[in-house]
């Protein structure tokens, strides 16, 4: 038997989010994604050259605190 995780939930294992990923997290198009972030509306993304990654545990504080008001 694998030790791999079962879900296939394809974002249940990572530790940062791309744009995409995090789209699909917050149930919203990319282009919000893009937009709120551009606006300061989501946590900042990480310092990546030329990418913009969210980590997983900085987005879930965020939810839990107050995004789950901005993605609803």
């Amino acid at each position: 038997m694998s030790n791999l995780p079962t879900t296939t939930d394809p974002t249940a294992t990572r530790l940062v989010y791309d744009a995409k990923g995090l789209a699909a997290v917050l149930g919203v198009s990319r282009d919000s994604v893009d937009v709120w972030s551009a606006q300061g509306v989501l946590p900042k993304p990480l310092p990546l050259p030329g990418r913009k990654r969210w980590s997983k545990a900085v987005v879930d504080a965020w939810l839990a605190s107050n995004g789950a008001n901005v993605a609803a």
